[in-house]
Protein backbone atom coordinates (compact mmCIF):
# COMPACT_ATOMS: atom_id res chain seq x y z
CA UNK A 1 0.00 0.00 0.00
CA UNK A 2 1.97 3.22 -0.97
CA UNK A 3 -0.71 5.08 -0.40
CA UNK A 4 -0.53 4.31 3.22
CA UNK A 5 2.26 5.99 5.16
CA UNK A 6 2.75 4.80 9.09
CA UNK A 7 5.22 7.55 9.34
CA UNK A 8 2.95 10.17 8.21
CA UNK A 9 0.44 9.46 10.55
CA UNK A 10 2.25 9.50 13.60
CA UNK A 11 4.08 12.77 12.92
CA UNK A 12 0.41 13.78 12.47
CA UNK A 13 -0.86 12.84 15.61
CA UNK A 14 1.84 14.09 17.34
CA UNK A 15 1.62 17.29 15.25
CA UNK A 16 -1.73 17.29 17.12
CA UNK A 17 -0.54 17.29 20.48
CA UNK A 18 -2.54 13.86 21.44
CA UNK A 19 -0.99 14.06 25.17
CA UNK A 20 -2.69 17.47 25.19
CA UNK A 21 -5.82 16.53 24.36
CA UNK A 22 -5.84 13.32 26.46
CA UNK A 23 -4.76 15.63 29.48
CA UNK A 24 -7.41 17.81 28.86
CA UNK A 25 -10.07 14.84 28.72
CA UNK A 26 -8.58 13.48 31.94
CA UNK A 27 -9.03 16.97 33.37
CA UNK A 28 -12.74 17.08 32.54
CA UNK A 29 -12.74 13.44 33.64
CA UNK A 30 -11.68 15.07 37.23
CA UNK A 31 -14.80 17.57 37.12
CA UNK A 32 -17.12 15.10 36.67
CA UNK A 33 -16.01 12.79 39.19
CA UNK A 34 -16.07 15.74 41.60
CA UNK A 35 -19.66 16.58 40.29
CA UNK A 36 -20.38 12.63 40.75
CA UNK A 37 -19.11 13.42 44.12
CA UNK A 38 -21.24 16.56 44.89
CA UNK A 39 -24.04 14.34 43.81
CA UNK A 40 -23.69 11.53 46.16
CA UNK A 41 -23.02 13.54 48.73
CA UNK A 42 -25.87 15.58 48.52
CA UNK A 43 -27.91 12.30 47.80
CA UNK A 44 -26.80 10.60 51.37
CA UNK A 45 -27.64 13.62 53.02
CA UNK A 46 -30.56 14.42 51.90
CA UNK A 47 -31.85 10.96 52.66
CA UNK A 48 -30.72 10.83 55.92
CA UNK A 49 -31.49 14.45 56.97
CA UNK A 50 -34.19 15.52 55.02
CA UNK A 51 -35.69 12.01 54.21
CA UNK A 52 -35.49 13.00 50.31
CA UNK A 53 -33.33 11.65 47.88
CA UNK A 54 -31.75 14.25 44.84
CA UNK A 55 -34.07 13.49 42.24
CA UNK A 56 -32.38 11.97 39.07
CA UNK A 57 -29.03 11.44 40.75
CA UNK A 58 -29.22 7.76 40.09
CA UNK A 59 -30.19 9.01 36.12
CA UNK A 60 -27.27 11.02 35.99
CA UNK A 61 -24.70 9.05 38.05
CA UNK A 62 -24.76 5.92 35.93
CA UNK A 63 -23.94 7.30 32.23
CA UNK A 64 -21.58 9.96 33.88
CA UNK A 65 -19.41 6.92 34.99
CA UNK A 66 -19.07 5.63 32.03
CA UNK A 67 -18.05 8.86 30.42
CA UNK A 68 -15.31 9.20 32.94
CA UNK A 69 -13.76 6.28 32.00
CA UNK A 70 -14.17 6.38 28.18
CA UNK A 71 -12.53 9.58 28.61
CA UNK A 72 -9.53 8.18 30.36
CA UNK A 73 -8.77 5.48 27.88
CA UNK A 74 -6.05 7.23 25.98
CA UNK A 75 -4.39 8.92 28.80
CA UNK A 76 -4.41 5.90 30.82
CA UNK A 77 -2.60 3.85 27.77
CA UNK A 78 0.03 6.36 27.93
CA UNK A 79 1.24 6.54 31.21
CA UNK A 80 0.92 2.70 31.53
CA UNK A 81 -1.79 2.09 34.15
CA UNK A 82 -4.27 -0.38 32.29
CA UNK A 83 -4.13 -4.41 33.81
CA UNK A 84 -1.96 -6.08 31.76
CA UNK A 85 0.01 -9.78 31.39
CA UNK A 86 3.57 -8.80 31.20
CA UNK A 87 5.20 -12.34 32.12
CA UNK A 88 6.55 -12.54 28.55
CA UNK A 89 7.64 -8.84 28.21
CA UNK A 90 9.23 -9.34 31.66
CA UNK A 91 11.37 -12.36 30.50
CA UNK A 92 12.09 -10.70 27.24
CA UNK A 93 13.24 -7.24 28.67
CA UNK A 94 16.84 -5.83 27.74
CA UNK A 95 16.84 -8.59 24.86
CA UNK A 96 16.53 -6.63 21.95
CA UNK A 97 14.06 -7.10 19.39
CA UNK A 98 12.27 -10.10 20.57
CA UNK A 99 11.01 -7.32 23.53
CA UNK A 100 9.98 -4.63 21.06
CA UNK A 101 8.17 -7.35 18.47
CA UNK A 102 5.99 -8.84 21.85
CA UNK A 103 4.81 -5.44 23.24
CA UNK A 104 4.24 -4.15 19.02
CA UNK A 105 1.81 -7.75 18.79
CA UNK A 106 0.25 -7.13 22.41
CA UNK A 107 -0.72 -3.54 20.90
CA UNK A 108 -2.50 -4.79 18.18
CA UNK A 109 -5.27 -6.90 19.79
CA UNK A 110 -6.41 -3.63 21.51
CA UNK A 111 -6.25 -1.48 18.69
CA UNK A 112 -8.40 -3.92 16.46
CA UNK A 113 -11.01 -4.20 19.38
CA UNK A 114 -10.97 -0.27 19.99
CA UNK A 115 -11.18 -0.02 15.98
CA UNK A 116 -14.27 -1.96 16.27
CA UNK A 117 -15.81 -0.07 19.20
CA UNK A 118 -14.97 3.52 17.40
CA UNK A 119 -16.95 2.18 14.52
CA UNK A 120 -19.93 0.49 16.33
CA UNK A 121 -19.90 3.02 18.67
CA UNK A 122 -20.20 5.81 16.29
CA UNK A 123 -23.22 3.93 14.57
CA UNK A 124 -24.78 3.67 17.64
CA UNK A 125 -24.31 7.80 18.38
CA UNK A 126 -25.99 8.32 14.85
CA UNK A 127 -28.19 6.30 15.88
CA UNK A 128 -29.30 7.79 19.26
CA UNK A 129 -28.83 11.33 17.61
CA UNK A 130 -31.11 10.80 14.81
CA UNK A 131 -34.03 9.44 16.35
CA UNK A 132 -33.83 11.88 19.35
CA UNK A 133 -33.43 9.00 22.12
CA UNK A 134 -33.68 10.12 25.40
CA UNK A 135 -32.61 8.10 28.81
CA UNK A 136 -35.35 6.80 31.23
CA UNK A 137 -36.55 9.00 34.31
CA UNK A 138 -37.46 12.11 35.14
CA UNK A 139 -34.90 14.12 34.13
CA UNK A 140 -35.08 12.59 30.36
CA UNK A 141 -31.47 13.50 28.47
CA UNK A 142 -30.53 13.08 25.17
CA UNK A 143 -28.74 9.52 25.02
CA UNK A 144 -26.49 10.91 22.30
CA UNK A 145 -25.01 13.80 24.53
CA UNK A 146 -23.54 10.31 26.49
CA UNK A 147 -23.23 7.80 23.69
CA UNK A 148 -20.99 10.21 21.65
CA UNK A 149 -18.22 9.45 24.61
CA UNK A 150 -17.51 5.68 23.09
CA UNK A 151 -16.87 6.64 19.99
CA UNK A 152 -14.62 9.59 21.07
CA UNK A 153 -12.35 8.04 23.69
CA UNK A 154 -12.53 4.51 22.04
CA UNK A 155 -10.48 6.74 18.77
CA UNK A 156 -8.24 8.49 21.14
CA UNK A 157 -7.44 5.35 22.31
CA UNK A 158 -6.53 4.20 19.09
CA UNK A 159 -4.77 6.96 18.23
CA UNK A 160 -2.14 6.51 21.10
CA UNK A 161 -2.07 2.55 20.71
CA UNK A 162 -0.65 3.07 16.95
CA UNK A 163 1.81 6.04 17.90
CA UNK A 164 2.76 3.32 20.96
CA UNK A 165 3.02 0.80 18.07
CA UNK A 166 5.13 3.16 15.56
CA UNK A 167 7.70 3.53 18.93
CA UNK A 168 8.10 -0.12 19.11
CA UNK A 169 8.81 -0.89 15.22
CA UNK A 170 11.13 2.32 15.51
CA UNK A 171 12.69 0.40 18.59
CA UNK A 172 12.85 -3.51 16.45
CA UNK A 173 14.01 -1.32 13.50
CA UNK A 174 17.54 0.04 15.80
CA UNK A 175 17.45 -3.65 17.80
CA UNK A 176 17.18 -1.72 20.74
CA UNK A 177 16.20 -2.70 24.33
Amino acid sequence: MAWFNPEKLVSLIRQFRLSTIEDALTAIAMVGIAFMMLITTADVAGRYLLNRAVPGSAEILTPLMAVIVLLCLASGQRIGVHVGIDLLEEHLKGRGRGFHILRFFNLIVPLALFALVTVSGWEVFREAHEGGFMLRGILRMPLAAFVIFVPLGSFLLCLRLIVQMSHEVRQMIRGRS
